[in-house]
């Protein structure tokens, strides 16, 4: 199988996987808030997000390991690759170790940390620790699965996370209906399906990379400093995520109350899986990139990142603005007991921010092939302290309320992108700096025009039941998937598909 074909797999897979979760949590989101309301909703959000603070202790291990594993993998030098491979590995033992402490003495004192209804202290309590153990877990799940990015594989890995979240669907619908509601099902269910998910990793690392195996006698401490070295910087980039979106329920919870936090968290569930799209179509095009800048062939990390802004654009604007154009409809259906508007609105600028940067997003790639990480990650960290200083102060000055925590953080995020990360992608390969701003035009031009057909056709059928919303949505999402093929592809790439069908036609 030629590499782009695997990234086209990988590609496809990966938006499945994100198809798949966000049905799944589509019911259940429904059934949690139906059955223990928005608050209980919003404390599992809450928790997930104390585990990405958590995640900052291990990033710069872990972020960079399958960069440096591959280039040493395609250049022949396997020994090397094992030695990282096996310096990951007690490196990430050695974090659970120092972590588990500063855990419990969370989990213990959470009601301390956090505003929590007396009634469901220990609740919440139990929801923490089943969060925590499952980060645990999936560190353990991590470095087997940088087998699956060494050998551009990812669409095995995709395909593990739809059959676990088919099974994480179930299993809480189970533990619903047979059992009293209880707030840390939704932890608990996680936490089981990532510790049987070992294993499965386990064996897929062996097929793939069967000489690189784990042994204590190849670790080095001097390739954890050299990962640690180079992977700082992605840590201060999550460091600046965080401070952009991370600590948002957390503000609302501490400055608003539990029930904003709780309104917050709904909106920002659909969102929160438009960004794990745009997650996954970015780490899809990251092996084939790196495989490219390890062999040193320009031309063709040109021509991989021109195909995945293509991809990128095409991908992440259909979804983006059915959200802003049927967001109400949909609130109205899903959420019938809470404010559609507000929702729609909270959930709009939430992540506005990808209108211009649906394709460009995937020049954050560059960063991680080239090593050089420094000025974006520097960058990120300013815009979130801009955004965490202009939110609390307009949550105490003004009456904005929820649309000041998710709205700031969406125009700080398309303003340091637009100075920073478009020209300085270019600059670190030796680009003039204004070569990508082509492609943020490209990422508008193609939000308008899912925009303007998704628009058009909620007028044509209009979305007042799920029936015909749906048909609504799936009419514009074909026409939108038409239009923008014929768009974005240039004449002689509408002729390699043509070519493609056509022999595909003959050999049937």
């Amino acid at each position: 199988m030629s590499e782009k074909k695997k990234t086209m797999i990988s590609l496809v897979t990966a938006v499945l996987a994100v198809g798949v979760s966000v049905l799944a949590n589509f019911f259940l989101s429904h059934f949690v808030v139906k059955e223990m309301g928005e608050e209980a909703n919003g404390f599992a959000q809450l928790a997930n997000n104390f585990v990405s603070y958590a995640m900052l202790f291990t990033i710069a291990l872990n972020s960079m390991a399958g960069r440096f594993m591959s280039i040493a993998y395609y250049r022949g030098e396997v020994d090397k690759c094992r030695k990282y491979y096996s310096s990951v590995v007690v490196g990430n033992i050695a974090i659970i170790g120092v972590l588990i402490v500063p855990a419990i003495v969370c989990v213990v004192k959470l009601n301390r940390i956090v505003n929590i209804d007396t009634a469901n202290v220990e609740h919440v309590k139990v929801l923490f620790a089943c969060v925590f153990l499952n980060f645990f877990a999936s560190l353990c799940v991590g470095f087997f699965s940088l087998a699956f990015f060494v050998k551009n594989a990812q669409y095995l890995q995709n395909t593990i996370n739809m059959v676990r979240v088919l099974l994480n669907a179930m299993g809480l619908l189970a533990l619903f209906t047979l059992f009293a509601p209880k707030i840390y099902y939704i932890s608990l269910i996680g936490l089981v399906l990532t510790v049987f998910s070992i294993p499965m990793v386990s064996f897929f690392k062996r097929k793939l990379l069967p000489s690189v195996k784990f042994s204590p006698r190849d670790f080095d401490f001097k390739y954890i400093v050299e990962l640690i070295l180079s992977g700082i910087w992605n840590t201060v980039t999550q460091c600046g995520n965080l401070l952009m979106t991370g600590f948002d329920l957390l503000l609302s919870n501490l400055l608003l109350s539990p029930g904003r936090m709780g309104v917050l968290a709904v909106a920002k569930t659909v969102p929160t899986f438009i960004t794990s799209l745009g997650v996954s179509v970015n780490s899809t095009f990251a092996p084939d990139l790196t495989m490219s800048y390890s062999q040193g062939d320009r031309n063709q990390i040109l021509n991989s990142l021109r195909y995945s802004v293509k991809c990128s654009s095409f991908v992440m604007s259909i979804p983006l603005m059915m959200l802003c154009i049927y967001g109400r409809s949909f609130y109205t259906l899903w959420m019938p007991t809470m404010n559609a508007k507000e929702l729609s609105l909270l959930s709009t600028l939430t992540c506005v921010a990808f209108i211009p940067l649906s394709g460009t997003q995937t020049l954050y790639n560059v960063f991680t092939v080239t090593n050089k990480l420094k000025v974006n990650s520097i960058s990120i960290v300013v815009g979130g302290i801009v955004n965490i200083i202009s939110v609390c102060l307009l949550l105490r000055l003004t009456s904005l309320d929820l649309y000041a925590v998710a709205g700031i953080s969406s125009l700080v995020s398309i303003l340091r992108n637009l100075i920073i990360t478009v020209p300085y992608s270019a600059y670190v390969l030796g680009l003039k700096k204004h070569v990508f701003f082509k492609d943020v035009g490209i990422s508008v031009l193609c939000c308008a025009i899912s925009g303007v057909i998704c628009f058009a056709f909620s007028r044509i059928i209009v979305p007042d039941t799920w029936i015909t919303l749906f048909v609504s949505a799936f009419v514009a999402g074909v026409v939108v998937a038409v239009v923008l093929f014929v768009v974005l592809l240039n004449s002689e790439e509408k002729k390699k598909v043509a070519n493609k069908l056509r022999r595909n036609h003959g050999q049937s």
